[in-house]
């Protein structure tokens, strides 16, 4: 499943769930549904909340790089086609646990310090100072 379907928290739920279906276990009705979710979000994400938070992503962003310049084996297309491909690589045990030591000496968390390592190797081989990861996350009080 793509992240944008589901995430860490919710596949959890939804393996719950699954084993309690196959178990035969009846599941309980829900209290919240995504749709009251979605209207609480709309809500909020309205009137002056949005022109603040619009504000604050506008000045944090202003000025950083359209686009990641990294040297490729062919011209980057005029009209971008979002088509692409996976490269799956497994880390050393050994280089993990170095990373993690890292993330403990630093007060950090292991995702924060392979961030800042992917951070660094954009940076240089794109020869940007300057760029912009995004990281999607759940940010749910319900």
């Amino acid at each position: 499943m793509h992240h944008i379907v589901s995430d860490g928290w919710s596949v959890g739920v939804l393996l719950r769930d699954l084993e309690a279906a196959y178990d035969g276990r009846e599941l309980p009705g829900l209290a919240v549904q995504y749709a009251d979710y979605a209207a609480w979000q709309r809500d909020w994400l309205s009137g002056d909340v949005l022109e603040e938070q619009l504000a604050y992503w506008r000045e944090a962003l202003q000025g950083a790089p359209p686009a990641l310049d990294l040297p490729t084996d062919r011209p980057r297309p005029a009209v971008p086609s979002h088509r692409g491909t996976q490269l799956a690589a497994v880390l050393d045990a050994d280089v993990v646990s170095r990373l993690a030591g890292v993330a403990r000496e630093r007060g950090a968390t292991l995702f924060g310090v392979v961030q800042s390592v992917l951070s660094a190797v954009l940076s240089r081989r794109a020869g940007q100072d300057d760029l912009v990861i995004g990281v999607p996350v759940a940010n749910r009080s319900r």
